[in-house]
C-alpha cells in the first residue's frame, strides 16, 4: 500500500493526473450489531485477524526495531484516548440540519439526492 500510494503521490506531483487505488479489506466482525450469529468459519477469521496491518506493524515494530511492549502499550492507549477525545466531541456537536449532511459531500450538480432536478 505504501509503494502504490507513494507512486500515485509522485504521479499527481509530476502532474500527471488523480490515480485510483483499489484497496481490498475484510470484514472481520459481523456485518451489523443486530447479526447475532456469524456464519463464516472461525479458521477463515482467524487467518484474516492475523492479517490485522495494526497487529503486524505492532509486531514489526517490535520484532524489527525493538520497540519495547510496554512502549507499544502506552501508544495503543494514546491513540485510544484520541479516538475516545474525537467520539466526545462529535457527539458534543449539535446536529445538522435536514439536508446539511450531505453538504459539500457531492460535485455542485442540478440533480439532488433525490435524483431530481432541482
Amino acid at each position: 500500500m505504501r509503494t502504490v500510494t507513494k507512486e500515485a503521490a509522485a504521479r499527481a506531483r509530476a502532474g500527471e493526473g488523480p490515480t485510483l487505488i483499489e484497496a481490498k479489506t475484510y470484514r472481520v466482525t459481523p456485518h451489523s450489531a443486530a447479526t447475532k450469529t456469524d456464519l463464516r468459519d472461525p479458521a477463515e477469521l482467524d487467518e484474516w485477524r492475523a492479517r490485522d496491518p495494526i497487529l503486524r506493524f505492532a509486531r514489526h515494530l517490535h520484532d524489527e526495531s525493538g520497540l519495547e511492549e510496554a512502549r507499544l502499550k502506552d501508544l495503543e492507549q494514546q491513540a485510544q484516548h484520541e479516538v475516545d477525545e474525537a467520539v466526545e466531541w462529535a457527539l458534543a456537536q449539535p446536529r445538522p440540519e435536514p439536508g446539511q449532511e450531505i453538504e459539500d459531500v457531492y460535485t455542485p450538480s442540478d440533480w439532488t439526492a433525490s435524483g431530481r432536478l432541482s
